[in-house]
């Protein structure tokens, strides 16, 4: 299958594809659109602006000139409040006739002031300012979908696709997501302190396929945050318990017996992590 990113529209048979809003999306994509709170949010931020200048060059002047008249209104009403108190001090406390009758005026006036200047306000009412859009949810607190199918690379043996751990041909398919990525990481380009990240982690998905599998540099792995991952990195790098695979054949031939390699599990972080996998997997989403 032939598949490509509908944002930048690069190749992705051979690298990770996640769920996007048009179609599928590459992983620098995706995460910069999670960065900037999702790719809906963006959309709307672009239909914003485009409905933001329209207004702009329609109701703007009238808005300003409907806003200066519904001001003018709310002191007429105010003017019109205070004269009938005074008035109506002057007359029952006071007793000054001639004041109260004075305020009287001066609260029919504004009255009628206030009725002039609200029937012009009317006459230019138009539709306010478009309001900004404001993000549902920072999507980098989501789980990513992938899109897996059997056009990736056969890399390894097929066996290990799916291996609970770090599969024992692991560094064959490290090498080639490192070659695949020119040796770089692809959200900052740096050269140094490159691993190979699991999208959907290993203690999720267990899937070793290219199309899970991306290169970053070690400051880039740590930030991503998808199912907590920068605690999952920081967990793994103090691993102790290890996965066996009593024997492993590599593909120049050698066999390799009671293989080892770390996949630690230990403490109450790794309980959690056990329990929200068991429900995942018992959904039917393990891939």
């Amino acid at each position: 299958m032939y598949r490509v990113c509908s944002n930048c529209r690069a190749v992705l048979n051979d690298q990770p594809a996640l769920e996007g809003v048009y179609g599928p999306l590459c992983f620098p994509c995706r995460f910069r659109f999670d960065e900037e709170d999702g790719q809906p949010f963006l959309i709307k931020m672009e239909e914003y602006r485009s409905i933001r200048a329209c207004w702009e060059s329609t109701y703007s002047e009238q808005w300003t000139l409907f806003q200066k008249r519904q001001n003018l209104v709310e002191k007429f009403s105010s003017a019109t409040a205070v004269a009938a108190i005074g008035a109506f001090f002057s007359w029952v406390v006071i007793k000054s006739t001639v004041l109260a009758v004075i305020l009287a005026i001066g609260t029919a006036t504004s009255w009628f002031a206030s009725r002039i200047a609200r029937g012009a306000a009317e006459k230019l009412r138009c539709d306010p300012p478009p309001s900004p859009p404001l993000p549902d949810h920072h999507a980098l607190s989501a789980k990513p979908q992938l899109f897996f199918d059997a056009s990736h690379p056969r890399v390894g043996q097929p066996a290990f696709d799916i291996f609970d751990g770090y599969p024992p041909d692991w560094s064959e398919r490290k090498e080639f997501v490192l070659n695949r990525d020119d040796r770089r990481c692809r959200l900052c380009t740096s050269t140094e302190n490159l691993h190979v990240h699991h999208v959907w982690p290993v203690s999720f998905s267990s899937n070793h396929t290219p199309q899970n599998l991306i290169t970053l540099c070690l400051a880039c792995h740590m930030k991503q945050a998808y199912w907590e991952h920068d605690h999952l990195v920081s967990e793994n790098i103090k691993a102790k318990k290890r996965h066996i695979v009593r024997t492993y054949t590599r593909n120049d031939g050698t066999v390799v017996q009671e293989y080892k390699r770390k996949g630690g599990r230990r403490g109450n972080f790794w309980q959690r992590v056990h329990a929200e996998r068991s429900s995942f997997r018992d959904k039917g989403n393990r891939t």
